[in-house]
């Protein structure tokens, strides 16, 4: 199946096995799945912004446009990432030693770190056939457990990461009270993450700030 992805909001890419860039605003499909269900014949036009201003279908193949080699479809929706696990992924361990990679992860982490990690990570999920991402951040102290002098310093990181990607993203902080059931407090692994009251609603505001000064949700 031939998939659709944007890419950095100027060109689109085919997920074919030509990784064909196309760049000249057009695109025609055999096959589209639209708002309203699968469509034949399917003409698209977008403009230098990467914005899609016009969806026909019912239409004839166009000379000198681009044609689609499969059935076109939305760009997909990551909903759950959390881009600094990437690090240890596909890691032969069991469940307890996942848990105390995943923290010594967190711990180690830097924010140039986090951005070189998730800037990768987003690359491979535009490749895949994702074009939005959720992200869970959960990273708010640095690896001493003290609090940045900016609180939403690995927000930023992961803005700049999806920016740079070409990827869009909704940032979720991630507000980490409880190290288990009953109250349970944070476990050591977990100083980068835990927050105290007195901080947690500074870390969020400042991050949600800095998502929408710089367009995102």
């Amino acid at each position: 199946m031939g998939t659709l992805l944007i890419h950095h909001a100027r060109s689109l890419g085919t997920m074919d096995a030509q990784r064909r860039e196309i760049a000249d605003g057009a695109l025609f499909a055999r096959d589209a799945l639209l708002p309203d269900g699968w469509a034949r014949d399917v003409l698209l036009a977008w403009n230098s912004d990467g914005v899609l201003v016009e969806v026909q279908h019912g239409r004839r193949p166009v000379v000198g446009v681009a044609q689609a080699a499969g059935p076109l479809v939305p760009g997909l929706t990551n909903l759950h990432s959390r881009a600094f696990e990437r690090v240890i992924a596909g890691l032969d361990e069991t469940q307890a030693d996942a848990r105390d990679r995943l923290g010594a992860a967190a711990r180690a982490v830097t924010p140039v770190q986090l951005e070189d990690i998730a800037t990768h990570l987003y690359i491979e999920m535009l490749k895949a056939g994702y074009t939005s991402v959720c992200e869970f951040q959960a990273l708010h102290h640095d690896p001493a457990g003290r609090r940045y002098a900016n609180p939403a310093e690995m927000s930023l990181r992961l803005i700049t990461a999806a920016r740079l990607a070409g990827i869009g993203l909704t940032l979720l902080p991630v507000l980490c009270t409880h190290g288990g059931f009953g109250a349970a407090p944070p476990r050591a692994a977990a100083s980068t993450t835990a927050l105290s009251a007195r901080n947690r609603d500074a870390v969020a505001i400042s991050s949600m700030r800095a998502a929408s000064g710089r367009g995102f949700a």
